[in-house]
């Protein structure tokens, strides 16, 4: 996988898992059934967020705010580091991925930026990412409109009108 089969990707456009892994030439989808992906020998970090999950699955506190995405990281902090050297050495191209309700598709929000990071130890870092694209489109209304799903709650749900 490279940078070039990102760019084949339509903005906005909705995927499957299974889907992207043959775009990808995976044998399977279970190599980006994680949250975060980082397909080895690049500077790709795909995020895979769900706003609401599996209730079998851990429970992690993500949400779009606007064009903020606020997520949590994996409980094994394997991707914290890396993410975290994003805020002064940006070297990485990171992409997102997000969809409101599990075992939906997910809809390719293109490329991300690393705003802030909290790296804990005890319990998943919490990590902020800007999302250009998203606040571009939705200015524009061309793509999106945003509501919000829950009068009380500050996390955004994303709604196509094409």
């Amino acid at each position: 996988m490279k940078k070039s089969d990102m760019e084949k990707l339509k903005l906005f456009g909705e995927y499957d898992q299974k889907q992207l892994a043959e775009l990808w030439g995976y044998k399977s989808y279970d190599a980006i059934r994680r949250g975060i992906v980082t397909p080895s020998g690049t500077n790709l970090i795909i995020l895979f967020v769900t706003y609401q999950k599996v209730s079998y699955t851990t429970q992690y506190e993500d949400g779009l705010h606007g064009d903020v995405l606020k997520m949590s990281g994996e409980k094994g902090h394997v991707n914290d580091k890396r993410l975290e050297r994003n805020l002064s050495e940006p070297k990485d191209d990171i992409y997102l991925f997000y969809r409101e309700k599990h075992h939906s598709k997910f809809i390719y929000m293109g490329n991300v930026l690393i705003t802030d990071a909290d790296i804990l130890q005890n319990e998943p870092s919490k990590f902020t990412f800007k999302i250009p694209s998203l606040k571009q489109e939705a200015n524009s209304m061309k793509f999106f409109s945003l509501k919000i799903s829950d009068p009380n709650a500050t996390d955004f749900v994303i709604t196509k009108t094409f």
